[in-house]
């Protein structure tokens, strides 16, 4: 029994905003400015990747994560109503 299948891959236009975005944080850390990070990335074809970086305060990296939760809600709330 043979199985054909076929393999596509979609290639996409890079975001600005987000290359831009990655750029200025890149800048930041090699500053020594940044101390911490949290990332979640919609990679598309339902793949999500996350990942938390030294971070040694799980009381802090918890509150942040709500304060993100919240502003993300907030912001789809205006991007509904608009």
């Amino acid at each position: 029994m043979k199985n054909d299948f076929e393999v596509r891959l979609l290639k996409k236009d890079p975001n600005p905003y987000i290359v831009k975005c990655l750029e200025s944080l890149l800048e930041r850390a090699r500053k020594g400015e940044m101390r911490h990070i949290i990332y979640l990335v919609d990679l598309g074809d339902s793949f999500i990747s996350n990942g938390v970086g030294d971070f040694r305060d799980r009381f802090n990296l918890i509150g942040q994560l709500e304060i993100m939760k919240m502003d993300c809600w907030q912001r789809r709330e205006v991007n509904d109503q608009g």
